[in-house]
Parts: C-alpha cells; sequence; structure tokens
C-alpha cells in the first residue's frame, strides 16, 4: 500500500510540470531581470525603434495661403523672404535675425535699419533660382510660388493677403513657420487688430451713412499720378470703411481683383472726395504734385486743406505691413477729428512697436512716422 502511494505521487509530479525537463514551464521573471537592459538594436542588427518619431519631431507640414503642403524643419533658422510687407512683419516681431534673404526696399528702409540694423547688409539678391539655393534656406516665404522654385526643391511657402481677414490667416501660418515667441506674437496681432477694429466700430456706430466723408486713396507707392488707387476690396477700402469713410473707388469701380488700379482722372473727380489720403514711399513727391495740380483745385478736400500723408514706419501703414492696424485709428482720428479726440496716436504708436518689437522709440521719432518721415528727418 504504501509503495502505491509513492507512485501516485510521482506520477502526479510529472503531470503537473513540477518534476522533470523539457516540458517545464519557464520561471516568471524576477523583478532583477525585468529592470535589465535591452539588447542594443545596432548590435543586434535590427532598425532602431524610434526611426519614424524621431524624422516626425524634426520636420512638420505648413499649408500655404494657396492650399499646398510644404515641408519644413520644425525650427526654422534661415528664412529668404522675397516679399516686403512679410519681411517688415518679421522684422517688426524681432524675427530679422533669421532672414538671410530680403528685398532691396528693406535694406534702404530707415525704419527698418532703426530697428533691425542688420538688414543693412542682409543679402538682397534674389533675382534667380542660384542665388536663392546659394542662400540654402529652410524656407522660401514669397507672395506668389515660381514653377521654378518649386522644380530646383525650395521649399516655398505663399502668403498673400489683401485685407484684415486674410492678414490674419498669414499671420497664423508665419508664426507656425517661425514658432515660439514669433508664434505669440502673431497671433497677439491678430487679436490687436480685432481689438482696434472693434473700437472704431463702436465709437462710429451711430454715424448715418449720408454724413460719411467720400474718401480717395493716392497709391503713392510710385508716383503714378493722383487717379493711382486701390479697388474695391482692398486693405485701403478696408480701413478707410472702417474708420467711417466711403472708399471713393467703390463708387466708380467693381474691380476688386487688384489692390492697385487707374481710374480715370474724370470718374475720381465726379465723386468730389471730402478727404484725400496720400500713401506709399514716395508720397511727399505725389503730395506736392496733387496740391499744385489745377485738374485737382476744385475739389472739396483740397478746398478745405483736408489732403493727408499716411504715417510710414517699417513699412506703409497703408498697405499690408503689421502697422496697418495702426492706420485705422489713425484714418478714424483724421476722419472724426472731434469723435476721436482723446485718443493719443504717439501713444499707440509707441505702445505697438514696444509690445512687438521691445524697442522704445522716442517722441521725436513717433512724430517723423507718424508725419511719413524717416526718424532723422
Amino acid at each position: 500500500m504504501k509503495k502505491a502511494l509513492i507512485l501516485l505521487f510521482v506520477f502526479t509530479m510529472i503531470l503537473s510540470g513540477s518534476v522533470g525537463c523539457g516540458t517545464a514551464a519557464a520561471p516568471a521573471p524576477s523583478e532583477e531581470a525585468s529592470s535589465a537592459p535591452a539588447a542594443d538594436p545596432a548590435e543586434s542588427g535590427a532598425p532602431p525603434r524610434n526611426t519614424n518619431e524621431a524624422a516626425a519631431e524634426e520636420v512638420h507640414i505648413i499649408t500655404d495661403m494657396d492650399g499646398n503642403q510644404v515641408e519644413l524643419p520644425v525650427k526654422v533658422e534661415r528664412v529668404v523672404n522675397t516679399w516686403p510687407s512679410s519681411n517688415s512683419t518679421m522684422i517688426l516681431i524681432g524675427a530679422g535675425d533669421l532672414l538671410v534673404g530680403t528685398r532691396v526696399a528693406m535694406t534702404t528702409n530707415e525704419w527698418a535699419k532703426l530697428i533691425h540694423p542688420e538688414i543693412a547688409n542682409t543679402p538682397a539678391n534674389i533675382e534667380n533660382v542660384e542665388d536663392l539655393l546659394a542662400m540654402d534656406p529652410d524656407v522660401l516665404i514669397a507672395n506668389r510660388v515660381e514653377e521654378e522654385w518649386t522644380n530646383a526643391g525650395l521649399p516655398v511657402v505663399a502668403l498673400r493677403y489683401s485685407d484684415y481677414d486674410t492678414m490674419k490667416e498669414s499671420m497664423i501660418i508665419l508664426g507656425d513657420i517661425l514658432g515660439g515667441e514669433y508664434k505669440e506674437k502673431c497671433l497677439r496681432w491678430n487679436e490687436y487688430v480685432d481689438e482696434q477694429i472693434a473700437f472704431v466700430t463702436d465709437r462710429l456706430k451711430d454715424v448715418p451713412e449720408s454724413e460719411k466723408p467720400v474718401v480717395h486713396y493716392v497709391s503713392a507707392h510710385t508716383n503714378d499720378g493722383p487717379a493711382s488707387t486701390g479697388s474695391k476690396g482692398s486693405i485701403f477700402d478696408a480701413w478707410t470703411t472702417i474708420a467711417g469713410g466711403v472708399f471713393a473707388s467703390s463708387l466708380v469701380s467693381d474691380l476688386a481683383d487688384s489692390q492697385q488700379v487707374e481710374i480715370t482722372e474724370e470718374a475720381l473727380l465726379s465723386t468730389n472726395p471730402d478727404i484725400i489720403v496720400v500713401g506709399g514711399m514716395v508720397q511727399d513727391e505725389v503730395y506736392k504734385e496733387l496740391l499744385d495740380n489745377p485738374t485737382w483745385a476744385d475739389i472739396k478736400a483740397l478746398k478745405e486743406g483736408k489732403v493727408y500723408c499716411s504715417p510710414i514706419g517699417v513699412f506703409p501703414w497703408c498697405r499690408f505691413g503689421m502697422e496697418s492696424a495702426m492706420q485705422i485709428v489713425w484714418a478714424a482720428k483724421t476722419f472724426y477729428p472731434d469723435r476721436f479726440e482723446d485718443v493719443d496716436m504717439n501713444q499707440i504708436a509707441t505702445d505697438f512697436y514696444k509690445e512687438f518689437n521691445g524697442i522704445e522709440l522716442t517722441g521725436k521719432q513717433i512724430e517723423n512716422m507718424l508725419a511719413g518721415l524717416p526718424p532723422n528727418a
């Protein structure tokens, strides 16, 4: 009986796997064994586990204003910018150091040189593909994409805008490109322009349409005469309308695809504008010629002395740069001085440049800017 019990015990142990080899279950790993380092993939010949994740951290995809998807480094350090307006934005948000290629207009702009002195020596020879490739940009920013650029493998991002809504879209994209503090400033500008629009709109909400002044804007980026203006739907129309004016071009033209158009003098004279704003890099020259032009002498704006030059900073405030947010308030104060008597444009400009660039301009410099003059005029 005893022998039979012993045989039964041994048989049970074999079935449970506690005795023998080959079929026994492997022991559970100890805590010490679990913490041992894994084998190096390089030594085992296996591919690294995080190759795709590492690559994803080094690049990101930008969708530009044309809907193109462009692969860029996460950290962009070399920017070639072929559009003066966008160059001015980069300088104003303190990203001028990233520019390795610019336009000649920026290298000669006295306000740009005051805020970012290095712009005077930034290469501006970007007339062909070879020049662009030699600059080795992480990104090429332009207001239009040339096929030869993309064919050459250049990472081109289109930033183009015609009004405040499209400017805000473009600022979001620029912020995504540059990242960090620059992204924060781009997003802050979008808030800033909305604040200016809301402020002016609220203050003028009770002005009847019949009492709004007709405003003729003279585009004096080049001297094409007093009939050179902006089209209906342009940025010029935008700030004029927000500031409580009636854009003269909209009374005689339905064009909305061009930012600068020539309407016949006869058509513009027929609108008899109450106010004329001259804006652009040669506005001084055009302003003087306008005052001496006998054809315009009987226009209401000239007879009443309501012809004004727009402020000029790193870019003309009246055009497509960040400073155009201040143009809205400047125009409203110019059109309705009694309603905006409490608004100090000197303080607004001082605060703007300090907030977005960190520079503190002197009172004299701000006065010159508001008069459309260079810093040391």
